[in-house]
């Protein structure tokens, strides 16, 4: 509504967030091979001319909405570990092949990406991801927090925060607090949020 565009949301999948994407737009639930034909004939018609593509599991529909004409551009964030894990190696060289840009939120990513999968044919480039609005300091913020966990006064706090899975390196995490435990008790790995 901003910038004067109509969104779509085209989903490969039924997770907790349809109700967030609706709110925002006209959502359409692809839940196979025919749903995601369906829809991409669909948004061709109503005149969708580009997509972007979040993440590698939509990898399949940026084929489908590439043939159907769409501008693409992917946004690549996992590695290669989870991209495997999650058997998504077909997704990952669609996207390598097919969309017109890949934009990975930094080297180590599309290096990493690019060593496993292969190289991207259209444009890469390279734009951090994450943080969508500018953060303001909290009033005795890390008071509040030592004394509800209660840690002593001069702990140290490493914060997580949000869902942690391996592609958000919840394992490196966990490593770096156990190195750290070792070498310095005072410092805390606090996660908060769904791992």
């Amino acid at each position: 509504e901003q910038f004067g565009i109509d969104i779509s949301f085209l989903l490969c999948g039924d997770g907790k967030l349809v109700e967030a994407y609706q709110e925002l737009g006209a959502v359409t639930l692809a839940l196979d091979t025919q749903g995601l034909e369906s829809a991409t004939r669909q948004l061709s018609k109503d005149g969708f001319a580009g997509v972007i593509a979040n993440s590698i599991g939509s990898g399949l529909a940026v084929g489908q909405l590439k043939a159907a004409g769409a501008k693409v551009i992917a946004l690549v964030h996992e590695m290669p570990k989870l991209i495997t894990a999650n058997y998504l190696e077909a997704h990952a060289k669609t996207v390598a092949s097919i969309a017109d840009e890949v934009v990975f939120p930094s080297p180590i990513v599309r290096d990493a990406f690019v060593e496993s999968i292969g190289p991207v044919i259209g444009k890469t480039s390279i734009r951090p991801q994450g943080i969508y609005h500018r953060l303001t300091r909290v009033p005795n913020a890390r008071e509040s927090l030592i004394g509800e966990l209660k840690l002593p006064a001069d702990a140290r706090i490493v914060l997580n925060v949000g869902y942690g899975d391996m592609r958000k390196g919840v394992d490196l995490f966990c490593a770096t607090a156990r190195q750290t435990a070792d070498e310095n008790p005072r410092t805390y790995f606090v996660c908060e949020g769904e791992v």
